[in-house]
């Protein structure tokens, strides 16, 4: 077969991640080839981060209905069930990975047989230099797996989007974005889609009114994508940035809406990182959803979908975590929160505080907890809160040493104040800690955050209070 310049014969070899992997003109017809046995992937940006997400997600199951979206940052910062209001969408992204990450994963996504799958990955490699032709290559060989395991999936490849930091490596790279996305559209024809065509601006790269800094995506940019993925998805998209409260008082006689909002969240969230701002545009895209149950916290928050840990619909367990917050980021977001009404909210946070300041006083950090705890009180007056304590850091993390101490003393004066302040203390630290009371190695990949077993004591604890 032919995909315009790249030519395919039946039975032609590639190399992934150290593997050969077999593509054939038969697997776009159902046949099955043998998956091969790969090793584990050693090229990706953070590659604890992908032992986390990878592990993670082999917990959580896939069924024969359910609409799969993976691949690399697009996907992963996306809050697909929540876009599309279906716990059936789900989330199986991880950012920063290239292609041999995504092959790696596609085969036990695949053998679940979900109904459709969407793939989108390959922006890594041209940023690490890989070459066209064998970038597209990879995407093709991993949407042609994903066909051949599973022939009755529908299996659609989105192109490539090029961000600004792509912008700032090298000029080519547009070029050779651009030619991969031709090579993709011509192998799979109806089953491309299009995304730079809705993201990107005539630069070739990601519209800077779409997204916060280099890399992420804000709200509006999300809405545009969930909404031009609609047909494919088979679902109606409900994120929108005019379920903003902020929308309701913009001025648009000099901005058009889109202007209005990014230069509000620019402005607004100066000095915050950009992760930060474009998740707390993201939540206020999402219709409020009267959850039971939200969690509110930091990265060990935000790279866990609670829905599914806890086997709880999209709508009834709502993620309000974004890695690297801290006290004081929390409580500037909260309204976001109260607006939502629920039954429950679990909080976890304090680390990053100290992690991103060594000088920070316990006292501030501690001045930061109370003022959220008293507003959560005052405004949501019959809601039940609980406070996880705040994990300490394994020795292998280079923070471990000055963050640890007053991490100690901040859970002792969250222990001490349950009762005064009126919320549920749960100790989660005490369960995962080693001898020397430090977070226990077999928890972690890196030193801070969490690997599935820990997760699933986590859960453990929560599911004796929901």
């Amino acid at each position: 077969m032919k995909h315009s310049g790249i030519n395919i014969a039946p039975g032609f070899l590639i190399a992934v991640g150290g593997s050969i992997l077999l593509l054939c003109s038969g697997c776009s017809r159902g046949h099955r080839q043998t998956t091969p046995k790969l090793p584990y992937p050693t090229v990706h940006g953070q590659i604890t981060y992908f032992q986390e997400k990878e592990q993670l997600y082999s917990t959580f199951g896939i069924s024969r209905r359910d609409i799969v979206l993976v691949g690399d940052d697009i996907i992963d910062r996306g809050m697909w069930s929540s876009f599309y209001g279906s716990s059936r969408v789900k989330n199986r992204g991880i950012a920063l990975e290239g292609t041999e990450c995504t092959f790696y994963r596609i085969g036990a996504i695949a053998a679940a047989k979900p109904a459709k799958i969407f793939i989108a990955t390959g922006l890594y490699d041209i940023k690490k230099g890989r070459g066209v032709k064998e970038t597209a290559l990879r995407i093709i060989s991993i949407a042609n797996q994903a066909k051949n395991i599973s022939p009755r999936s529908q299996v659609y490849v989105m192109g490539i989007v090029g961000d600004g930091a792509a912008a700032k490596i090298t000029v080519s790279l547009k070029d050779s974005i651009a030619l991969v996305n031709s090579y993709l559209k011509e192998a799979f024809r109806d089953n491309y889609i299009d995304v730079p065509a809705t993201l990107c601006d005539t630069s070739g790269y990601l519209a800077a009114k779409y997204s916060i800094g280099d890399t992420r995506i804000n709200g509006a940019g999300y809405e545009v994508l969930a909404k031009y993925l609609s047909p494919y998805i088979g679902l109606q998209a409900r994120n929108t940035i005019f379920n903003d409260p902020i929308m309701s008082r913009a001025d648009t006689s000099s901005l058009s809406a889109i202007e209005y909002y990014d230069n509000w969240y620019q402005n607004t969230y100066k000095g915050h990182s950009a992760h930060y701002i474009a998740r707390v545009s993201i939540f206020r895209t999402l219709p409020n959803t009267m959850a039971r149950t939200v969690m509110l916290g930091n990265s060990i928050t935000n790279n866990c979908w609670w829905d599914e840990l806890l086997g709880k619909s999209w709508d009834k367990v709502i993620n309000r975590g974004i890695s690297g917050d801290e006290t004081s980021g929390i409580l500037l977001r909260l309204d976001e929160v109260i607006d939502e009404t629920p039954s429950r909210v679990y909080i976890i946070a304090g680390v990053n505080d100290f992690i991103g300041d060594a000088s920070m006083p316990l006292d501030s950090v501690w001045g930061n907890y109370q003022k959220i705890l008293s507003t959560l009180r005052q405004r949501l007056g019959r809601t039940e809160v609980f406070v996880i304590s705040t994990l300490l850091q394994n020795p292998k993390s280079p923070y471990a040493a000055q963050s640890n101490p007053k991490v100690t003393a901040l859970n002792a004066l969250l222990k001490e104040n349950a009762t005064v302040l009126d919320y549920t203390y749960i100790d989660l630290m005490s369960r995962l800690k080693d001898s020397e009371g430090n977070l226990d190695n077999s928890f972690t990949a890196d030193g801070i955050h969490l690997l599935p077993e820990a997760y699933k004591i986590w859960r453990e604890e929560l599911v004796l209070t929901l």
